[in-house]
């Protein structure tokens, strides 16, 4: 699958060569999830894409929600 990276100043999802803007739902803090969603913007909006990690820690598990896959992996600082 290859390496997801979310970058939280620029609210992207970057993989690989690919990178998707995301809306910032919830920031993360001790008490809450950090979760982010990808928009389809045109006579009606919806949510095509979820990303969801817990509070962020080394080695903390994320999920990745795509239109038609689930993907998940651990989270270390880069």
């Amino acid at each position: 699958m290859g390496e997801i990276v979310f970058d939280p100043v620029h609210s992207r999802l970057i993989w690989g060569k690919t990178a998707h803007e995301f809306q910032i739902v919830q920031r993360a803090s001790p008490n809450n999830s950090f979760v982010a969603v990808r928009l389809y913007q045109g006579l009606a909006s919806f949510v095509v894409q979820t990303l969801h990690i817990q509070t962020w820690k080394e080695d903390m598990p994320f999920l990745y929600q795509d239109v038609t896959e689930v993907y998940s992996g651990t989270c270390r600082e880069m």
